[in-house]
């Protein structure tokens, strides 16, 4: 199943991604500050059954970021 990402939720220190793909799979959310760097790996989320799910980025990057979720 294709992943979709849905709009991020920025707060004062926090970014939460949000996602729907596969029931109950593990995937990688990456970030990056400028398009063409390097992806940084953030950490994991596993989607539930009903396939979705979400990851809280607890050091956002100042200014703009760019999200994108993989499947190892």
């Amino acid at each position: 199943k294709d992943i979709k990402l849905l709009t991020p939720v920025v707060g004062p220190t926090t970014v939460l991604v949000s996602f729907t793909g596969s029931a109950n799979k593990a995937y990688t959310v990456q970030r990056v500050g400028v398009l063409g760097a390097t992806w940084e790996t953030r950490g994991t989320a596993t989607t539930g059954a009903d396939g979705k799910a979400t990851f809280t980025d607890a050091a956002p990057l100042a200014g703009a970021a760019f999200y994108r979720v993989v499947s190892p």
